[in-house]
């Protein structure tokens, strides 16, 4: 079995999965983030080295548990405070011990974790319960963008994106993700009937290339610790942080935007 059928094949077993839960309701949907972010912290310790600090993971875990019951009890300035709390946590834990035991600057990956990975699922949960719609809409951006480069990358090949992060990435792939994400957002809006149509097309186009970005800052990160993989849990991506490495930069600006009723109505 080649590598596009496995990869193929485990995207098919995730939406699959993703579907149940978001037809399952807020509880499964929320239990589900929660998984999601442990896979997805555990890798982010393993790839930087922070699982060497005992009370990284279990402290970052303890943070994910009750930051999503917070935005499952619709106590959002609660969730937003636990993570902060954890994410200074582990800052003083490096400023007050850098001098005597230098290991703990891992602390400040773990710290970054514990925003980086924790920020986007709390906003993926947030969204789903006060902004389904507008959730659905950056789900099939993302996915679009990440099918269009993959597909479209490797069948046109060309000049690479960013060889020194990312080698396997080319401007073919980048700009065919950006094209297949606004034709897919243009078959949305268009069953939908929205009037706003290329308001909502400038949005999925930023969309893509947050997308983009965020894959390739986890391409660096990897390639800072020398880790071809966040992990082996996929086969055919890697790990979780593989497959969600796209949503990390769009969720929590996507979170804030309707917050603040910036994104016009379907």
């Amino acid at each position: 079995m080649n590598e596009s059928t496995r990869r193929v094949q485990s995207a098919a077993v995730l939406f699959a999965i993703t579907v149940f839960a978001w037809i399952a309701g807020e509880f499964f949907f929320a239990a589900y983030l929660f998984v999601l972010s442990y896979f997805a912290l555990r890798e982010w310790n393993n790839i930087t080295g922070a699982n060497q600090l005992a009370l990284v993971l279990p402290i970052s875990l303890a943070a994910s548990f009750v930051a999503h019951g917070a935005i499952y009890l619709q106590r959002d300035a609660l969730a937003l405070a636990v993570i902060f709390l954890a994410f200074v946590f582990f800052l003083l834990r490096y400023v007050l011990n850098k001098a005597s035991h230098p290991q703990v600057a891992l602390s400040l990956w773990g710290s970054f974790g514990a925003v980086v990975v924790l920020l986007p699922c709390i906003s993926a949960l947030w969204l789903y319960m006060h902004a389904r719609p507008v959730f659905g809409f950056t789900l099939l951006c993302v996915w679009a963008s990440d099918i269009g480069a993959y597909f479209i990358g490797r069948a046109l090949g060309g000049p690479k994106l960013a060889p020194r992060i990312s080698p396997g990435k080319t401007w073919s792939g980048s700009l065919g993700g950006l094209f297949t994400t606004v034709l897919v957002a243009y078959a949305f809006l268009y069953a939908k009937g929205s009037p706003w149509t290329f308001e909502w097309l400038v949005i999925a186009a930023i969309i893509a290339i947050l997308s983009q970005a965020g894959d390739l800052g986890e391409s660096a990160l990897k390639r800072r610790f020398n880790v071809k993989d966040s992990g082996t849990l996929i086969p055919g991506h890697g790990g979780i942080l593989d497959r969600i490495d796209g949503f990390l930069p769009v969720l929590p600006l996507i979170f804030l935007a309707n917050s603040y009723t910036i994104f016009p109505t379907f």
